[in-house]
């Protein structure tokens, strides 16, 4: 097996696991949900919380529970959405572009490459630099595709250092939609990272999802998105802490048949597509403040004051 091989495998456990702050934010609330309305739909099922339905200290005893249990839940998923997985984000960029180095050094000469989408690499020869491991490459070329417009790069040499690709005595051949430009340069550099980042137009929002809550307050904002990308946070956390009770009010009403576990599923499912299209609404409205927030904030409040009521009335 060839060594870049062996490398992709050995990296995939080392990436899941830095990404896993990152993952689990959108399981958090689905298995607050189905934590609640799986073994409770379950116990109403076989009549085993009959005492529930007839005592109020049993339901205020059942309450508290499911309280303890949101409350756990809330201040990890708070860690995970303002902090871990911002943070997961950014070291698992960081274990791709190193990565990604490796990758360059193990391309072999005479064929065309295409390491990343969008980019194909053409070189003669290779040589490694025994002090610092960078690869060499001569004569090089290099295309990419970046806003709608191609970028042609033929030069006499190029390197690739601590993930920016350094090309040395070449020219530059820059075709678009409405003209095309060439010219000569001694040395330019092109950064790895953009590959990642996709299109332009989403960089900002892009950027401002994988920022610490630190970060965004810091951020120097005039369009208000990073205050929008707060607000966001703000109502996933508490879409996160009336789950379980969402999970308890649903199946007390809907859970007492035997089909309770594709009740649940469905239920909880079906709150969690509500939960995101409420979020994401919301944040596209980050420039009008009462229409955001009765986006973020009115909406999980009103679905759970109409799911009480009518739970309060079918006792």
């Amino acid at each position: 097996m060839r060594s870049s091989t062996i490398a992709s495998i050995a990296m995939v456990p080392s990436f899941l696991l830095t990404m896993l702050p990152m993952m689990a934010v959108p399981a958090f609330p689905l298995a607050a949900g189905l934590a609640i309305a799986i073994p409770i739909g379950n116990l109403l099922v076989n009549d085993e919380l009959m005492i529930v339905l007839y005592l109020r200290r049993a339901r205020a005893a059942l309450h508290q529970a499911v309280l303890l249990l949101s409350i756990f839940f809330t201040v990890i998923y708070a860690g995970l959405v303002l902090w871990w997985a911002p943070q997961s984000h950014l070291h698992g960029k960081q274990l791709l572009f190193s990565f990604a180095s490796t990758q360059f050094a193990q391309l072999e000469p005479g064929i065309f490459h295409a390491p990343f989408p969008g980019l194909t690499l053409y070189f003669k020869q290779k040589s490694i630099d025994t002090v610092t491991g960078n690869v060499a490459y001569s004569p090089i070329f290099l295309a990419y595709f970046k806003d709608n417009e191609h970028y042609l790069f033929t030069a006499r040499s190029g390197v690739v250092r601590n993930g920016t690709i350094y090309l040395v005595d070449g020219n530059i051949y820059s075709i678009g939609k409405q003209q095309s430009h060439t010219a000569l340069f001694e040395e330019t550099a092109i950064d790895i990272k953009h590959f990642f980042e996709g299109d332009t137009k989403r960089k900002q929002s892009y950027h401002l999802k994988f920022m610490t809550l630190g970060q965004l307050c810091d951020y120097k904002d005039t369009t208000g998105v990073a205050m929008a990308e707060v607000h966001k946070r703000v109502a996933q956390i508490l879409w996160q802490f009336l789950f379980p009770f969402f999970a308890l009010l649903g199946v007390m009403v809907f859970g007492r048949r035997k089909s309770n576990l594709l009740t649940s599923l469905l239920f909880v499912g079906g709150l969690y597509v509500l939960s995101y299209a409420s979020i994401a609404a919301g944040q596209n409205f980050g420039s009008q403040l009462l229409v955001m927030s009765a986006f973020l904030y009115l909406c999980p409040l009103a679905i759970f004051g109409v799911m009480l009521n009518y739970y309060r009335l079918r006792l």
